[in-house]
């Protein structure tokens, strides 16, 4: 069956957010699953279940970017209930109704300065668009995509503890609450914790390492 997924690729690439769509996403689709319980009952892949399998694939990549999108709002929405509420009103980009004007338009609390998200993969917290990334990295090497999990197996999880230093982070350096990440991102490693005068705090560093730093006390 993941020879299946691999024969079909090159009928997927011009599938916007194609990239995004692991083989571990392919198996955990419910006619893919089905069709691995017949295979046990040793029934071969004759072309009409080839046919079904590629229109599976075809219904449920386009599908699967707002899937991770309406996830991804859906953790940020948890954290910000965790945010004091003073916070919570000052920061205009946690607003969505405009965004809603444009189905293609990244929400606005995705891309905010204070979005993080937090894995068990790693210690420092990432933005939206890094998460992206990182789902998208194992495209291209199919050794290191075999042992990756499928957007429903993730531990993605966001919090309001990491909002909050965020915010205030923004705060001391006189950046609007609304700035963005990419904003932030294209900073670089221009951040250093006043605070430190050795070890790795008192070197420069990116924002969502001193987003990370902090919010660790």
């Amino acid at each position: 069956m993941i020879n299946c997924f691999f024969e079909f690729r090159p009928q997927l690439r011009d599938i916007p957010y194609q990239q995004l769509f692991r083989q571990s996403d392919f198996m955990a689709l419910p006619a893919v699953e089905a069709m691995i319980e017949e295979d046990e009952c040793r029934i071969p892949m004759t072309e009409d279940r080839s046919i079904l399998v590629l229109n599976a694939l075809l219904d449920a990549i386009p599908k699967h970017f707002k899937v991770i999108e309406r996830d991804c709002l859906e953790m940020i929405g948890k954290a910000i209930e965790q945010a004091p509420k003073s916070i919570r009103s000052q920061i205009p980009l946690w607003d969505d109704d405009g965004d809603q004007m444009d189905e293609d338009a990244i929400p606005g609390r995705l891309v905010s300065a204070t979005s993080f998200f937090t894995s068990r993969d790693s210690s420092v917290p990432y933005g939206y668009c890094e998460l992206l990334n990182i789902r998208a990295e194992s495209h291209n090497n199919l050794e290191s995509e075999r042992h990756r999990s499928a957007w429903s197996e993730e531990s993605y999880a966001s919090k309001g503890q990491v909002i909050t230093t965020a915010f205030r982070l923004l705060k001391l350096l006189g950046l609007p609450p609304g700035t963005t990440m990419a904003y932030m991102r294209s900073c670089g490693r221009t951040f250093k914790c006043q605070l430190c005068t050795y070890g790795y705090g008192s070197r420069y560093m990116s924002w969502s390492s001193l987003v990370s730093r902090k919010s660790m006390g």
